[in-house]
C-alpha cells in the first residue's frame, strides 16, 4: 500500500490528484519524491462501483429471473462492506493530515448536498411534477453512503482511540437490529450497521491486505465465492431484502432478537469472507481499470439518473432471456466505465468537485504565522 491513497475517500480522486492549495509552498529541493499510487485500490474501486451499478440497474429484473434474483443477494453479500471497509482504510489518516481532511468538505460534504438536491427533488417532480421539502439530513437513495461517510469520518478520530474496538462495533451493529425505530437521519441506521466493516478498514494493516495478494488467498477466494451462490439462493428464499441492506430493526422484518442477532451474525461472517475474497480477486496490476478508479465518486453519483431512465420505461423489458442478462451485466460495466472516465471527470469536475477555497478558512497555525 502507499501513503497517497490513505486518505482518499473510497469515492472520488485521491487527495494526490487533487491541484495543491493556492498559497501552498512547493517541495523543497532534495525533499522525497511522493510514492507511486497503488493501482490495486484503484482497480478494487472500479470493481465494487461496477456491482454497485448492476444492483441499481436490476432491480426492474428481479421478477422476471430466478438467475437474477440469486445474483442480486449474491452481490449484496459483499459489495456494500467491501466499500464501507475500503472507505474505513483510506479515512486513517485524515486524524493527521489536515489537507486530507479538508477533502471531508471539498470532496464528500460538497457533492452530497449537489446531488442530495438533484436525486431528493429530482423524483417527485420529473414523474410527478410536484415539489417536495428539501430535507439535506435525509439521505435519498443511494446517496446514504456520502452521509453515511462524513459521520464515520467524524468518528474515526474517537474510533482510533478506543481498545478492542472491533469487537465492540460487532456488538453495536448486532444490537443496532435490536431497536426499533433507528433514525435514517444522515443514515444512523447504516451507519452503525456498518461500522465493523469500516472498523476493520481503519485498524487493518498493509500486511494484512498483502495476504490478499498471494496465489493461495486467490484460490481461497474462488472457492469463497463459488460456495456463497448456493447461500445467496437460500437467503432469496428465506430473508427479505431489507437484511441485505442492513436499514431495519429485527422487528420489522417480523423476527425475534435472538433470531435476528443470529441471522445478522452469519451475514456479517459472511461479508467478512466474500469482501475480502472480491478483493483478492482484483487484479493487482496497473490497467484500464486503474484511471476508473480514481473517477469511482463520478460513476456513483451520475449513474443513479441513468437508472432512474431504465427503470421508468419500458428497456428493461427486452433484457428477458440468460444471452440478453449477460449483455445488461456488460452494458452495466460499460456504464461504469463510461461514467468514471478520465473525459467525464474533466467535464463535470465543477458539478460534482466545485472549487471550495472561498468555504473554507486557514489552519490557525497559519493565521498566527500571518499574523
Amino acid at each position: 500500500m502507499t501513503d497517497t491513497t490513505d486518505a482518499a475517500p473510497a469515492l472520488g480522486r485521491d487527495t494526490a490528484d487533487a491541484a495543491p492549495a493556492r498559497g501552498t509552498a512547493p517541495s523543497a529541493p532534495g525533499a522525497p519524491a511522493p510514492r507511486q499510487r497503488d493501482a490495486w485500490l484503484d482497480n478494487v474501486r472500479f470493481v465494487l462501483l461496477a456491482f454497485v451499478v448492476m444492483d441499481h440497474f436490476m432491480w426492474p429484473l428481479l421478477s422476471g429471473s430466478r438467475t437474477m434474483h440469486v445474483l442480486f443477494y449474491w452481490i449484496h453479500l459483499f459489495h456494500m462492506p467491501a466499500f464501507v471497509m475500503v472507505t474505513g482504510f483510506f479515512s486513517r489518516s485524515l486524524v493527521v493530515n489536515d489537507s486530507r481532511a479538508r477533502g471531508l468538505v471539498t470532496r464528500v460534504l460538497v457533492p452530497y448536498l449537489i446531488f442530495q438536491t438533484l436525486y431528493q427533488l429530482g423524483d417527485p417532480l420529473l414523474r410527478h411534477g410536484q415539489m417536495v421539502r428539501w430535507a439535506p439530513l435525509w439521505p435519498a437513495w443511494l446517496m446514504w453512503f456520502l452521509a453515511a461517510m462524513i459521520v464515520w469520518r467524524l468518528m474515526t478520530p474517537y474510533l482510533l482511540r478506543i481498545r478492542w474496538i472491533l469487537p465492540i462495533s460487532i456488538l453495536v451493529s448486532l444490537g443496532t437490529g435490536a431497536i426499533a425505530g433507528v433514525s435514517h437521519l444522515m443514515s444512523m441506521d447504516r451507519v452503525l450497521s456498518f461500522l465493523p466493516f469500516f472498523v476493520l478498514g481503519l485498524v487493518i494493516r498493509r500486511e494484512h491486505l498483502e495476504v490478499l495478494r498471494r496465489l493461495p488467498a486467490r484460490v481461497a477466494a474462488v472457492a469463497v465465492l463459488v460456495a456463497a451462490w448456493p447461500v445467496s439462493a437460500v437467503a432469496a428464499d428465506k430473508l427479505g431484502v431489507h437484511w441485505m441492506f442492513w436499514d431495519r430493526s429485527y422487528a420489522s422484518m417480523h423476527t425475534t432478537t435472538v433470531k435476528g442477532i443470529a441471522i445478522r451474525s452469519i451475514l456479517m461472517v459472511l461479508a467478512f469472507a466474500t469482501s475480502a475474497a472480491v478483493l483478492a480477486l482484483t487484479p493487482p496490476a496497473h490497467s484500464w481499470m486503474s484511471a476508473l478508479g480514481r473517477g469511482s465518486l463520478y460513476g456513483y453519483l451520475l449513474h443513479g439518473f441513468i437508472a432512474w431512465g431504465f427503470k421508468w420505461t419500458a428497456v428493461h423489458a427486452w433484457f428477458n432471456s440468460p444471452p440478453r442478462y449477460a449483455l445488461f451485466l456488460a452494458g452495466c460495466v460499460a456504464l461504469t466505465a463510461a461514467l468514471c472516465s478520465p473525459w467525464t471527470q474533466r467535464v463535470l469536475r465543477p458539478v460534482i468537485e466545485p472549487r471550495t477555497d472561498w468555504l473554507l478558512r486557514r489552519r490557525d497555525a497559519e493565521v498566527a504565522v500571518r499574523a
